[in-house]
């Protein structure tokens, strides 16, 4: 009697429990369809793919005129950098590092910092430098990583082609990561002259688009971060003034001006500013 009456009671505890899982397991796999179904509706699939395609096609691409000042431009934004970073000892990240031209030009000015890049190819030609470059993505690397312990964070690249809500996401781990007073600055590209070295393909597949320099001055004041400064990049002008020989030259150099006031804007811009 004793042993049918442990048996009855057992048996209902295992009936209670197999339907917990059943429902369980039946409960997660409609979870799983529906995150998979926002995932193939959402462009962040997207982003590997586009830095692999960019980064096997950028040496088949004519470089930009070396006038014009493009993220990538060096002579132009390093020094620029230098100045913003003056008096910062501590740990500096920079993410995407690319193949390193970035982070090899801080190292060689003495600073410490350290690289992220998401493509394995433009990570393993950075590490070949001998610079300290690591794989995986700078969102993923700032959530990991703990808090206060970055004395500067460079972003580029990833700023480019980020959707919204993952820039968004980048402000909340940077200012995470960053000590008090930290600095963070953002190397981005203009939003109407971005993709002129990009291919149709390219831009047609990247996930999102540069912000403008006042979208992130108001991103960044909304995530508590302070004195947000601005340095645009020089205005290449689109047209040329001709040799004013007579009234005709003078009135078509007036319009050029006019027209290079609306349509001349910068290839690119710097965002800097401060933890609170």
């Amino acid at each position: 009697l004793i042993r049918k009456a442990i048996r009855w009671y057992i048996r209902w505890i295992v009936e209670q429990l197999a339907g917990f899982g059943h429902a369980t397991a039946k409960a997660l796999s409609l979870l799983r369809i529906r995150v998979e179904a926002l995932e193939k509706s959402s462009n962040q699939g997207l982003e590997q793919e586009l830095h692999r395609f960019a980064f096997d096609q950028r040496s088949l691409q004519e470089s930009l005129d070396v006038e014009k000042i493009s993220v990538r431009n060096l002579d132009y934004w390093g020094p620029a950098i230098l100045e913003v970073l003056k008096g910062v000892t501590g740990r500096i990240c920079v993410g995407e590092a690319g193949t390193g031209e970035l982070l090899g030009y801080l190292r060689r000015h003495s600073l410490n910092a350290y690289g992220i890049e998401p493509f394995k190819q433009a990570y393993l030609e950075a590490q070949s430098k001998g610079l300290e470059v690591r794989n995986g993505e700078v969102t993923a690397h700032l959530e990991v990583l703990g808090s206060s312990v970055l004395s500067a964070l460079v972003l580029t690249g990833c700023v480019d082609t980020y959707s919204a809500s993952r820039k968004a996401e980048l402000l909340d781990f940077a200012n995470k990561a960053l000590t008090k007073g930290g600095i963070l600055i953002i190397l981005s590209s203009y939003p109407d002259t971005w993709g002129q070295d990009l291919s149709l393909v390219q831009k047609d597949l990247t996930p999102g688009r540069p912000f403008y320099p006042e979208t992130w001055q108001q991103l960044l004041k909304n995530k508590d971060f302070d004195s947000v400064e601005v340095k645009l990049a020089p205005i290449d002008p689109l047209f040329r003034s001709l040799v004013e020989k007579d009234e005709t030259t003078k009135i078509l150099n007036d319009n050029w001006d006019k027209l290079n006031k609306v349509y001349s804007v910068p290839l690119s811009y710097l965002v800097f500013t401060k933890t609170i």
